[in-house]
């Protein structure tokens, strides 16, 4: 069994937000296998269920708000006994320009607060991610904390759209 766990923050008002990109690719992913997400307040976060490859893939998008996210990766890790380096992380990057996507197999944080709390909650850094690329809020004057949370404009949305579906369809050979 694998875990991918979308990052973002929970609630209608941040739902479109650059910060809440891993949703986006999480909620495509189930959508194409048809799976429907469930409320699990004892992990604190919503989750599903997909089959990649003949192997049970658990999606989940934390309740926690991004900073807090290990909390509940950490949850379903422990209860479902799955090992981190079998874990995969989506989520935004603002030091990759609009649309890149990296994709390894483990290192550190890169200065992501999701990521550091699910590194420090699991003690590893043995944790696949896929960091997809938002654009650079130097080149707005905004800081960080305010560029994540803006929505994309539409023509920014409709390349972010592709990079989804393209991603979605990668991910199988990936993971």
């Amino acid at each position: 069994m694998k875990l991918i766990a979308g990052l973002g923050n929970p609630g209608k008002q941040y739902k479109d937000n650059r910060h809440n990109l891993g949703f986006m690719v999480v909620d495509q992913l189930a959508a194409n296998y048809k799976a429907k997400w469930q409320d699990l307040p004892r992990f604190n976060c919503l989750q599903t269920e997909i089959t990649i490859n003949e192997e049970k893939i658990l999606l989940i998008k934390p309740k926690t708000f991004m900073n807090k996210s290990g909390e509940a990766v950490t949850k379903v890790v422990n209860y479902y006994k799955i090992y981190p380096n079998d874990v995969w992380v989506i989520y935004d990057d603002v030091d990759l320009e609009l649309a890149d996507v990296r994709i390894r197999k483990e290192g550190g944080p890169g200065g992501h607060q999701g990521m550091a709390s699910i590194i420090k909650y699991l003690d590893t850094e043995k944790i696949g991610r896929i960091r997809i690329g938002v654009g650079d809020n130097r080149k707005t004057g905004m800081t960080s904390e305010d560029y994540v949370l803006t929505n994309f404009p539409k023509k920014e949305r409709e390349v972010i759209d592709k990079v989804i579906a393209d991603l979605v369809q990668r991910i199988p050979g990936e993971i």
